[in-house]
């Protein structure tokens, strides 16, 4: 009977210490289970994050603007419009886009009518280019002393061939507006008192050239312009070699990620 007692309180000690032990390796393991899944997607979004990171990070085309401002003169020198219709600039492109060009103009003769004025764009350099685009305006804002001002001609997206150049001529029925250029001279002796500023060009007229700019020569209107380039596109076989490294990268961590640790031994 003692046998039997004890033999009992052996299986009861057994059932107290093994349900305790049981459930504690269980327990652990559903832990483990879930720490690993919770890992997995942790890295399944990191590698998402990092191709997506990646990918902002290359040069998908975007547009570059750069403005080109060209100012010889202060002034002392300007052609009236309609004497020297049609004058204006040959300049050499810089980007694939044209926005904007623009000239300085002052008033010559604030008496005469403020008709409108246009730009006509040509391809090349002189009078005789295919025209790409015109635009007219009535210009505002410009003083009635002789004092250079900004008058713009907005063109949305013209598309030009960088290193080329082109012709944006200046026309009108008035003279009440003169366009600016220089250098300036010495007026005594006509000498230049500056150094030709613009190398991709220079100043074009019917009329009105002369002394060191007879022909255009080392002088320039005021003129500005601004264009946009886009971005180089990658070819498509360096967009497959990315490809190709996203993909090697994300294996590598799903693979070394993946690798089950054993559980740990319950004494």
């Amino acid at each position: 009977m003692a046998s039997d007692f004890r033999e009992r309180g052996n299986i009861a000690m057994f059932r107290h210490f093994s349900v305790p032990y049981s459930s504690q390796a269980a327990s652990t393991a559903a832990a483990f289970e879930w720490r690993h899944d919770v890992k997995k997607e942790v890295d399944k979004m990191k590698l998402k994050g990092f191709v997506v990171a990646t990918a902002l990070l290359l040069p998908l085309g975007g547009l570059q603007a750069a403005t080109v401002v060209v100012t010889p003169g202060s002034g002392q020198r300007s052609l009236g419009i309609a004497n020297s219709d049609p004058l204006g600039q040959i300049f050499t492109a810089v980007d694939t886009s044209l926005f904007s060009f623009g000239f300085q103009l002052q008033t010559l003769n604030a008496g005469q009518a403020n008709d409108p004025l246009t730009l006509t764009l040509l391809s090349g350099a002189g009078f005789n280019g295919a025209t790409l685009a015109t635009r007219t305006l009535t210009a505002q804002g410009v003083p009635t002393m002789r004092t250079p001002t900004w008058v713009d001609f907005t063109f949305g997206s013209t598309l030009l061939l960088v290193g080329q150049q082109y012709t944006a001529l200046l026309s009108g029925t008035t003279n009440r507006y003169g366009l600016v250029y220089g250098p300036d001279i010495n007026l005594f002796t006509g000498a230049a008192l500056g150094p030709d500023a613009y190398t991709g060009g220079s100043i074009i007229a019917t009329s009105g050239l002369n002394g060191i700019c007879s022909g255009g020569g080392i002088c320039d209107a005021n003129f500005r312009f601004t264009g946009s380039s886009v971005a180089a596109v990658p070819e498509p076989t360096t967009w497959a070699m990315m490809l190709f490294g996203f993909g090697g990268i994300g294996y590598s961590l799903r693979r070394r990620r993946g690798k089950v640790q054993p559980l740990p031994q319950i004494a």
